[in-house]
């Protein structure tokens, strides 16, 4: 490997791990586009040659690319292909949004038992947006049989992770008596996390 393609590496690694800090805090769409922004490596005609080299990460940051519309137009089919690449390599974040896409509906017909495969996949990685999607599907009984004590136990080390999506979850399981006993003290703790 040269050290053109170390510096490669080392920018599609940081990234990555940059972009995964930004799911901790529920990001809407503005909040991607500005962080993808800062990398001048997140171009579309940066990435393509690598991604169709099988680059995983490569792959990744394509497909996220595709799927909000950054530096490209919204084209959820050709994001959903760069994605399973990558998701099939292994990276945890293609793999949660391989699962995500296939929740939604975003270049794949929805299916939430393909949902829960790639969201365990990414949860075997410890990638606590995956946890968070896991626990939706249980909470909700979507391709998996209703069960709110599962639910629980997978938002909660989202949650700890300090995962905002993960501490609303808590939050609310508590206020509901979904997988734990009422309690309003222990809701307002996650909750006020959960809103920072």
């Amino acid at each position: 490997m040269n050290e053109d393609s170390e510096t490669f590496e080392q920018q599609l690694d940081e990234a990555i791990a940059d972009y995964t800090e930004l799911l901790k805090k529920a990001p809407n769409i503005d909040q991607i586009h500005a962080h993808l922004a800062n990398y001048e490596i997140c171009k579309v005609q940066t990435l393509l040659e690598p991604a169709r080299d099988g680059n995983p990460k490569a792959q990744t940051l394509l497909g996220i690319c595709h799927l909000v519309g950054y530096d490209t137009d919204l084209w959820y089919l050709q994001s959903s292909a760069w994605l399973m690449g990558a998701a099939k390599q292994g990276v945890p974040l293609a793999q949660w949004y391989t699962g995500y896409s296939y929740y939604h509906g975003l270049g794949f017909q929805e299916d939430y038992e393909e949902t829960r495969r790639w969201y365990e996949a990414a949860t075997q990685q410890k990638f606590y947006p995956a946890y968070v999607g896991l626990g939706i599907l249980y909470h909700f009984g979507l391709g998996v049989e209703e069960d709110h004590d599962k639910a629980f136990s997978l938002y909660l080390p989202a949650a700890e992770a300090g995962y905002a999506a993960g501490q609303y979850h808590v939050g609310k399981a508590y206020i509901e008596e979904r997988g734990v006993e009422k309690n309003y003290q222990k809701a307002f703790e996650w909750l006020s996390l959960g809103s920072v």
